[in-house]
């Protein structure tokens, strides 16, 4: 089994086990970030409105309102 797919069930069984929770992947490359991000779409299907790909390459202001999207519908994060 590749380290992708173990990764996107965990990532998948996370979201599954705390519903009201967050899962952050962290990757040292875009390229692998990205990777990731299509294998939780297309491997375990993990919903696209449920994800975001952040990278140096999104504005810091972007960055900051996906983190809020995502953190703030359940009222985590300070919202």
């Amino acid at each position: 089994m590749g380290k992708t797919f173990v990764a996107a069930v965990v990532m998948l069984n996370y979201l599954r086990w705390f519903p009201e929770k967050i899962v952050v992947f962290l990757a040292p490359t875009k390229p692998l970030a990205k990777q990731q991000v299509d294998a939780v779409y297309g491997v375990v299907g993990i919903p696209p409105e449920m994800t975001t790909l952040m990278t140096g390459d999104l504005a810091p202001e972007l960055r900051k309102a996906r983190w809020q999207v995502r953190n703030c519908s359940e009222g985590e994060g300070g919202c």
